[in-house]
């Protein structure tokens, strides 16, 4: 009996295990009837216990070792699903995720996604900019409860759901309105969002929010404020209300917009918020070239993420910058080019 066949004897499959212990079995049966039948002394029937505890103890053996070979087949098919999920998941998620952020002479954007590093946790954050019309540009960013293959197709579907509302509707609250009506009707997970615009004349930003973390605005002194917010998530309730919120961004200032695997890396919401507002102010004052991968690498310097992250970042600047004026404009280089951070498949 060779090695190989020693472990699928041990380990492996149950019908080998269950034939060997039954040619035991009618073996040791065969031989204890000839044994009481010649009548025997009390040394042969010694041999016969011995026997007959050796013939239990293969079984139990056999009997453990299959349940063994089971569950680890069991258990090597479940991670070859679940490796096969994940990496489909990234798949989608690399193709939804937006490859270019606009390019407007006064505002500058820096996005980042980052998966979470546990088992098959991807799929449900997204992020987006663009521009819907000349001097305005549209925005959003979400996030859909659950991870997989399901999540990344329900956040497909929001987001879609959010632009096409967007292409009919000027009033972000309304938007958020159409959205939630569209999965409501696809009886799909629900999902998180705020999405708004920007008027690059004003510097105006238009927004709603339904059911997502606030956004941060810091000015350009470094203060810093969680914005309003309201409205139940997306998928939730017929007939929810998404009220539309206005306010002026300054010269310098720092909008970060972010999904809440920001704030869930160690389980405490309210430090992660603390860490959230006290980082996006410090990246804003040192005014440094990817403010959205900055914030990412500060909050991440000691912790892996439990949850998908996105993190969508809008500086404002000077219409004069149009004019060659330098100012501070080199040092928000980075978005002035419509970049964005690479898919991060941590």
């Amino acid at each position: 009996m060779n090695s190989r066949f020693s472990a699928r004897f041990l380990y492996g499959t149950s019908p080998w295990n269950a034939a060997v212990l039954l040619l035991l079995l009618a073996f040791y049966a065969a031989l204890s009837r000839w044994l009481f039948v010649a009548k025997v002394g009390s040394g042969a029937r010694g041999v016969l216990l011995t026997g007959f505890v050796g013939l239990l103890l293969v079984g139990v053996i056999l009997y453990y070792g299959s349940r063994q070979a089971a569950m680890s087949r069991l258990l090597d098919a479940e991670t070859k699903h679940a490796e096969s999920e994940k990496q489909m998941a990234y798949k989608l998620q690399g193709a939804f995720l937006q490859q270019g952020l606009p390019v407007a002479s006064n505002l500058g954007f820096s996005a980042t996604y980052l998966p979470a590093t546990l088992g098959t946790l991807v799929g449900g954050d997204w992020y987006d900019a663009f521009e819907l019309s000349r001097g305005r540009i549209m925005f959003s960013i979400g996030d859909v409860a659950g991870h997989g293959i399901e999540a990344a197709v329900t956040m497909s579907r929001a987001r879609q759901a959010i632009i096409a509302a967007a292409l009919q509707d000027s009033e972000p609250g309304s938007i958020l309105v159409r959205a939630n009506t569209a999965l409501l009707l696809q009886d799909t997970k629900f999902a998180t969002a705020i999405c708004g615009y920007i008027d690059t004349a004003t510097l105006e930003v238009t927004y709603a929010t339904a059911g997502h973390p606030p956004g941060i605005m810091i000015d350009k002194d470094g203060s810093a404020q969680l914005l309003e917010y309201d409205g139940l998530p997306l998928g939730v309730a017929q007939n929810a209300v998404y009220p539309t919120f206005r306010l002026d961004a300054q010269r310098d200032s720092l909008l970060v917009l972010y999904t809440d695997g920001a704030l869930e890396y160690d389980r405490d919401l309210l430090e992660g918020e603390r860490r959230m507002l006290q980082t996006a102010t410090d990246i804003a004052v040192r005014r440094v070239k990817d403010p959205a991968g900055a914030i990412q690498d500060a909050i991440f310097a000691e912790y892996e993420p439990l949850d998908d992250v996105a993190i969508l970042a809008i500086s404002f600047h000077d219409q004069a910058q149009d004019n060659g004026e330098q100012g501070d404009s080199e040092r928000w280089s980075i978005g002035l080019q419509g970049t964005r951070a690479p898919f991060s498949e941590k």
